[in-house]
């Protein structure tokens, strides 16, 4: 059976709440710009172009940290979720990737 492939957006909560009280719009940018950076960056993996072939069946998770302390959002904080990563980039403020699950 092959591996089943979804894509994990990591996001923090606290942006969206006092102090930072980040509009919806800019949280959910944050989100998309992720994800589409995650697909770009890792376009010559062969993961990468299974999970697209998906089509319509292309899972994305969205995950939220409350914060984000130094090495939270990491491969650790993902394996705490039993997500296994083979590769992790970071964009700013967001952590996202493709894993096999």
């Amino acid at each position: 059976m092959a591996a089943v492939l979804v894509q994990y957006v990591v996001l923090r909560g606290d942006l969206a709440r006092p102090p930072l009280s980040w509009p919806l719009g800019a949280v959910v940018a944050q989100g998309c710009h992720a994800a589409l950076a995650a697909v770009h960056g890792y376009r010559e993996h062969p993961d990468t172009g299974a999970y697209l072939e998906q089509g319509d069946a292309m899972t994305t998770v969205v995950l939220e940290v409350m914060a984000a302390p130094r090495g939270m959002m990491g491969n650790n904080f993902l394996k705490k979720f039993g997500i296994f990563p083979h590769g992790i980039r970071n964009n700013s403020l967001t952590k996202f990737g493709i894993f096999a699950h």
